[in-house]
């Protein structure tokens, strides 16, 4: 659906028809709002482009990509077991540890702790920020969730403040639907959070398969 016409949609449900730049960045604010309400799994990416090259230390800096949000997951090479993060403010301490990783989020960079005694590829998984909408795009979700943001634009525009509010504000019959379809968009992304770790209670970062001492697990 493209933002054409969720803003006609938009114009439906508030019965009226606002300036055409006001809309289009009402449907970029809620879009951001609706995005940064979880980590969807529709916001993963991953960046292999960067190297941990055996001149580095704890000091070097890989930058982020452009459009990084927060950290998902850090990969190294081809080692089985995910890095973990550490509080910027503790790289001293850590600086000399193995499978550890930080980030400065001021400067929009990750470093790595220790070293490596060979070239490696750094396969980080993140959430990213999509670009903002035109009149010509469409969101990046499934089709069929599309109209929340109509519904979630009208509800900011009739003075809505928070999730409660926006069904508050709306008309009886919208709320409805409105409230049903954000139920099953988060629904829709639960079930594909645990699909990717074929509904386990794993988390699923550790391949055991390759993992040493461990038999037919």
């Amino acid at each position: 659906m493209l933002t054409s016409a969720i803003i006609t949609f938009f114009e439906s449900l508030i019965d009226d028809s606002p300036d055409s730049d006001y809309e289009l960045t009402l449907a970029n604010h809620v879009k951001d709002v609706i995005e940064g309400e979880r980590d969807w799994e529709f916001l993963k990416k991953i960046d292999a482009t960067k190297t941990w090259a055996v001149s580095d230390d704890y000091t070097t800096a890989h930058a982020l990509p452009t459009d990084f949000v927060e950290p998902v997951v850090l990969y190294v090479g081809t080692e089985y077991q995910p890095y973990m993060p550490i509080p910027f403010e503790q790289r001293q301490l850590y600086k000399d540890s193995s499978r550890r990783y930080y980030i400065d989020y001021q400067s929009k960079n990750l470093y790595l702790c220790g070293s490596t005694s060979e070239a490696k590829t750094l396969y980080l998984c993140y959430i990213y920020q999509t670009d903002d909408l035109t009149t010509a795009t469409s969101p990046v979700w499934l089709a069929k969730f599309h109209k929340l943001l109509a519904f979630y634009m009208a509800a900011v525009h009739l003075g809505a403040v928070d999730s409660d509010d926006i069904a508050r504000v709306l008309a009886p019959n919208n709320k409805i639907e409105y409230l049903m379809l954000r139920k099953n968009m988060i629904d829709h992304d639960a079930r594909c959070k645990a699909h990717s770790i074929n509904y386990s209670a794993s988390d699923g970062s550790i391949d055991y398969s390759n993992a040493p001492n461990v038999v037919d697990l």
